[in-house]
C-alpha cells in the first residue's frame, strides 16, 4: 500500500468503528481510561497516555507481522492523539473548566478524588466528587474552578 492509501483505509476505519462502536465517532479513549484507572490500584492513566499506549500496541504487533492493519490503525491513532493534544484539553489530564454547572463536571463521579485549579493558580486537592465544598459555576472571583483532574477513586 502506498502512503495515502493507509491514510484513506485509516479515514474509513474510523469512520466505520465510530458508526459501529461510538456513535458515530472513534471517542473512546476517555471511558477506556477511566475504566483501567477504576480497576488500577497503583496507575492512572491520561487520555494522552491512553493513546500513546495504542500506538505502542500497534508498533509492537507490527514488529512481527506484515499485516496492513497495523499501520492503518496506527495512522489513526496518531490523528486521535493529535486531535486530543491539539483540543486545549491535554495538559497531563487537566480539564479546562468554564463555570458550566453548579454541580460540576458531568464526568465527575462522586466516589473520584479530583484535584483542582483556582483562578488564583493554586492546586488544590479536593475531597470524593464534584460536590466536595468548590463552587463550580464562576463567580469572577479567585476561588472559581479554572480546570480539574480526576486522581482516582477513592479507596473504600
Amino acid at each position: 500500500m502506498k502512503a495515502p492509501e493507509i491514510l484513506e483505509a485509516a479515514l474509513q476505519v474510523h469512520h466505520d468503528r465510530g458508526k459501529e462502536r461510538d456513535q458515530g465517532n472513534e471517542r473512546s479513549m476517555a471511558r477506556a481510561v477511566q475504566i483501567f484507572n477504576s480497576l488500577s490500584i497503583s496507575l492512572s492513566l491520561t487520555e494522552r497516555q491512553g493513546w500513546l499506549f495504542m500506538i505502542a500496541l500497534k508498533l509492537a504487533r507490527a514488529e512481527r507481522s506484515n499485516n496492513s492493519d497495523h499501520y492503518i490503525d496506527l495512522a489513526g491513532y496518531v490523528a486521535l492523539l493529535g486531535e486530543h493534544v491539539l483540543s486545549g484539553n491535554d495538559d497531563d489530564g487537566w480539564i479546562a473548566w468554564h463555570g458550566d454547572s453548579e454541580s460540576g463536571p458531568l464526568n465527575v463521579q462522586a466516589h473520584e478524588i479530583v484535584e483542582v485549579k483556582i483562578r488564583e493558580d493554586l492546586l488544590k486537592a479536593c475531597g470524593a466528587g464534584p460536590k466536595a465544598g468548590w463552587y463550580w459555576r464562576h463567580a469572577g472571583t479567585g476561588d472559581d474552578v479554572c480546570a480539574y483532574r480526576i486522581v482516582r477513586e477513592e479507596s473504600e
